[in-house]
C-alpha cells in the first residue's frame, strides 16, 4: 500500500474517532488487526459494541464513500470481529457501523450509517 494510502486512510479514522465521541460513542480500541483482517474502530455505544469502518473519499469518481464496502470486505469485518469477540469473551449485543467521509472542494461532509450489516443482535 502506497504511503499517501495509509496517510489519507488514517487521516479519516482520526476525523471519524473525533465525530463518533462527539456523537456519544466511547472509543475501546483502533486498528485492531488479526490474520484475518483489519477492523478500523471498536467503540461502545448505548449498550452495543460496534465495530466501524471507515471510508472516506476524496472525489466521487469511484462513488461515494457510503458505497465503498461490498461482498469481501464484509466478509473480513465479520471474521475479524469473531476474533475481537472471542478475545475479549463478549456476549452482548454489537452492530456494525460506517462513518462515511466525503471531501470536496474542500467541504467535509461525515455521516454515521449504522447497522450496516445484519446481525441478528
Amino acid at each position: 500500500m502506497k504511503a499517501s494510502t495509509v496517510l489519507v486512510g488514517r487521516y479519516g479514522e482520526n476525523i471519524a474517532q473525533a465525530f463518533l465521541q462527539i456523537k456519544g460513542y466511547r472509543i475501546l480500541r483502533t486498528n485492531y488487526q488479526t490474520p484475518r483482517g483489519e477492523i478500523d474502530i471498536i467503540a461502545a455505544h448505548g449498550e452495543f459494541l460496534v465495530f466501524v469502518e471507515v471510508k472516506l473519499r476524496r472525489t466521487k469518481s469511484f462513488g461515494q464513500s457510503r458505497e465503498a464496502v461490498g461482498a469481501n470486505k464484509i466478509k473480513k469485518l465479520l471474521h475479524t470481529s469473531r476474533y475481537y469477540i472471542m478475545e475479549t469473551e463478549y456476549s452482548g449485543p454489537m452492530r456494525f457501523d460506517l462513518v462515511a467521509i466525503d471531501i470536496e472542494a474542500d467541504v467535509l461532509q461525515a455521516e454515521i450509517i449504522k447497522d450496516v450489516i445484519a446481525t441478528g443482535s
